[in-house]
């Protein structure tokens, strides 16, 4: 399956936030993150429902939210397992790797 950016959703709120994206189903699949320190954001989490994973929709808002913290100017630490993977697989986002 694959998945256009463009219907991915971004959901903010003080700090927090969450990228979506909802199934035919009605099912989503999200990532979250937090912005505990200015600059810096740490992705918390990444969820696809069962029936919907294996398809590279986690991969997809994880992409799609590197693009919005590289835009904003943002560091990224990836505490999320998949998220890690991420930028393992894409080693054009070292640069966005926050030091801590």
């Amino acid at each position: 399956m694959s998945i256009d950016a463009k219907a991915v959703r971004l959901e903010r709120d003080s700090g927090h936030g969450r990228y979506s994206y909802t199934f035919p189903d009605a099912t989503q699949a999200e990532m979250s993150y937090v912005e505990r320190s200015p600059g810096i954001v740490t992705i918390t989490h990444t969820y696809t429902p069962s029936q919907h994973r294996g398809q590279g929709v986690a991969a997809v808002l994880v992409g799609r939210a590197i693009e919005d913290f590289h835009a904003g100017g943002k560091k990224v630490i990836p505490a999320c397992w998949l998220a890690r993977q991420q930028f393992d697989e894409h080693p054009e986002w070292a640069d966005l790797l926050a030091r801590v």
